[in-house]
């Protein structure tokens, strides 16, 4: 299928370049016009073709029905000794992001929100903050090795440094980059490499990946807000869609701490 594919690219191309040397012959105005249009034809079936291609390599989202989200309160269930994760063991109410570190929302709600939430919620003890991945990988292409990276950076304590340092180099996440990441962060950079060569993560990546499409959830950044049991249990309240301001999130945990504390 993909040689067909490929072969039907090979053979427009030729006949684009066959009617744009004969348009350079020609000084009919009206035949130049019937060329153009032809042109433009074959443009779109070529366009057609490729996004075929894309769907070959798997690089486009998922298309059919976006499921429905399910009812609210619903519990899910994380790992409670994830790397992945900010906040006191004993916090009681949680936030569990999706993101994406090409993101330019996420990146806003890094830089404008996060470090509100982090001061007023997470240090102070009241919140455990958990990280997943979501790369949207038609977009961002360099979006799924970031998070593989993140996870290997994770293994040697450095995962938020990881995360910030991402976000900051938004425009920084190609192959060639990954070693300068590693010295600024101070990681055992052959570990390191080894780690992101393996593919050693690929699986709970995609495994983030789906248990988001399973909630609906196809875009970043998106969270998850809800009470915290103590074996990891999350029994979901609130799911907010996009980089909601910061105000929004206090409201939801107040009301969800008020709660607990009663």
């Amino acid at each position: 299928m993909r040689q067909r594919l490929i072969s039907m690219i090979c053979m427009l191309l030729l006949c684009l370049a066959a009617l744009i040397s004969n348009a350079c012959t020609q000084t009919n105005q009206e035949e130049v016009a019937r060329m153009q249009r032809e042109i433009d034809e074959l443009k779109a079936n070529q366009q057609q073709i490729l996004e075929q291609l894309n769907e070959l390599r798997g690089d486009q989202p998922a298309k059919g029905v976006t499921p429905a989200r399910p009812q609210l309160p619903f519990d899910m269930k994380l790992d409670p000794n994830t790397k992945e994760v900010k906040g006191s063991n004993r916090a009681r109410v949680a936030i569990i992001e999706f993101s994406d570190f090409q993101c330019s929302f996420c990146l806003s709600y890094v830089k404008q929100t996060l470090p509100q939430l982090d001061k007023d919620y997470i240090k102070t003890g009241k919140v455990r903050y958990f990280f997943r991945n979501l790369p949207l990988t038609s977009g961002h292409p360099n979006a799924f090795r970031a998070a593989e990276a993140a996870h290997c950076a994770a293994e040697q304590g450095k995962f938020w440094e990881a995360h910030d340092r991402f976000f900051d180099h938004q425009d920084q996440l190609n192959t060639d980059d990954w070693p300068q990441h590693a010295e600024a962060l101070k990681l055992d950079k052959e570990k390191f490499d080894q780690c992101l060569t393996s593919g050693k993560y690929d699986e709970e990546i995609n495994g983030d990946m789906d248990a988001a499409q399973k909630l609906g959830i196809m875009g970043t950044p998106a969270f998850l807000i809800g009470v915290l049991a103590p074996d990891g249990t999350v029994s979901v309240h609130q799911i907010f869609m996009g980089a909601e301001p910061y105000d929004s999130f206090k409201k939801s945990l107040d009301e969800l701490l008020a709660a607990k504390g009663k």
